[in-house]
């Protein structure tokens, strides 16, 4: 689990997994997912198909145990903003272009971008703009500072 959370939220795909860490790494993940110790958000795709064969993100369900074992405040962030769609019963994804947005919140289409970032810097605003513009969706930044008062879609 280290290796989750010393990188999460990162991308992963089960060849790379394997491949760095054997067939058990692809077992443990299945096992954390049953025990909803960790979620995957597969990337963005209107072919469906590729949803599986790209690399996804994982993300565990405790922001504390990143926040506690790295001091990574974006990353914990993040963290805290998917639980929360996840909760509000959400179905997201991530998009990958040139640049990265962090969630995509979909039904059927893609409805919505959300970028977070511990800060706001060019960064995480050009991830957004790329998907809001591509997807032809509105999106939001959440940041640290606007995150008690941001309400989320």
């Amino acid at each position: 689990m280290d290796f989750l959370a010393f990188s999460t939220p990162a991308k992963f795909t089960q060849q790379s997994l394997e491949k760095r860490f054997g067939e058990l790494a692809s077992k443990l993940i299945k096992a954390f997912e049953k025990t909803h110790l960790l979620y995957r958000v597969p990337i963005f795709s209107w072919d469906e198909s590729l949803t599986n064969k790209l690399p996804w993100k994982a993300y565990l369900a405790d922001p504390g145990l990143n926040y506690l074992l790295k001091q990574e405040k974006g990353k914990a962030l993040e963290h805290v903003v998917f639980l929360e769609l996840i909760k509000k019963g959400y179905k997201v994804r991530y998009y990958q272009g040139t640049k990265e947005c962090n969630f995509i919140v979909y039904d059927e289409r893609p409805l919505y971008a959300i970028q977070v970032s511990w800060e706001e810097h060019p960064r995480a605003l050009a991830g957004l703009e790329e998907a809001t513009s591509v997807l032809d969706i509105p999106g939001k930044l959440i940041t640290a500072d606007n995150l008690l008062t941001t309400s989320l879609p």
